[in-house]
C-alpha cells in the first residue's frame, strides 16, 4: 500500500558540519526528531534536508541545478551545476547515480569552494 507521508532526503553528517561552520540558523529551524534515552530523558536532534539547505543557500545568491543525462550503459544519471547571482560558478563535476547524491556532492561544493 502506497504512502501519502512525503520523505525528505536529509544532509549528512559533513554537509550539516559545513552548514554550521559557515553560519546555518539551526538554533531556528523546525523539526526534527527525538530520541527517549530513558523514561525521564528525551534526546531532540534537530535535522536539515536538502530542501532546507538549498532555500538557505538560494537567499544567499547561490542555486544548485540538476539535470538528468541518459547514457545508454548506464541509464538516467545526475550532474548538478551551480550559479552564484545567475552566474555560473561550476560544479563537483561528477556525474552521480541519483538525483540526491548530485545535490549533495553540489551542497559539499559550494560549501567549501564558494561560500
Amino acid at each position: 500500500m502506497e504512502s501519502n507521508v512525503i520523505l525528505e532526503d536529509y544532509c549528512s553528517y559533513e554537509v550539516a558540519k559545513l552548514l554550521k561552520q559557515k553560519g546555518f540558523p539551526f538554533d531556528r529551524l523546525e523539526g526534527g526528531f527525538q530520541r527517549l534515552l530513558n523514561l525521564n530523558v528525551m534526546e531532540a536532534y534537530t535535522t536539515v534536508t536538502h530542501a532546507i539547505a538549498r532555500k538557505w543557500l538560494r537567499k544567499k545568491g547561490i542555486d544548485i541545478f540538476v539535470g538528468a543525462i541518459r547514457d545508454m550503459s548506464l541509464g538516467k544519471r545526475y550532474e548538478a551545476n551551480v550559479h552564484k547571482d545567475m552566474v555560473y560558478q561550476g560544479g563537483s563535476h561528477t556525474v552521480k547515480a541519483t538525483y540526491e547524491e548530485a545535490v549533495e556532492a553540489e551542497l559539499k561544493f559550494c560549501l567549501t569552494e564558494i561560500l
